[in-house]
């Protein structure tokens, strides 16, 4: 696995290969489903810098297109 500095959610491709699930990230994921189905449709993942929130969002929307 190479070392990527920062991820650009316009412009980066998800390497499904490279992402790892973390407990924090199911518990997110859960998060804005139950979330969703209450009404709420709109979210802010929030973290300090490098933490991974680029990259969820893109694992994220990975998930959710296929």
């Amino acid at each position: 696995m190479t070392y990527i500095p920062s991820i650009n959610i316009e412009h980066s491709i998800f390497d499904e290969k490279s992402y790892i699930i973390t407990q924090n990230a199911r518990c997110v994921v859960g998060s804005i489903i139950n979330s969703f189905n209450s009404g709420i449709h709109s979210f802010n993942v929030i973290g300090s810098y490098g933490t991974g929130k680029s990259s969820f969002i893109l694992a994220l929307e990975h998930s959710l297109k296929n």
